[in-house]
């Protein structure tokens, strides 16, 4: 078993995250989704940054 597997990967982090804030009360433009995500994306960079691809 990898030390990755069960993780999130960075595509999955941005489009869940997209998801859930497209599918939210409020959320009417796509690039509300879109800037939510960039920002989730950008968190989770920081966080784990051993993910970040070069």
């Amino acid at each position: 078993m990898s030390k990755d597997e069960g993780r999130p990967s960075r595509e999955n982090v941005w489009l869940q995250a997209w998801l859930v804030v497209a599918r939210a009360e409020g959320a009417h433009k796509p690039n509300i989704a879109t800037s939510w995500a960039d920002a989730c994306l950008t968190a989770f960079d920081a966080r784990f940054p051993d993910k970040k691809e070069s």
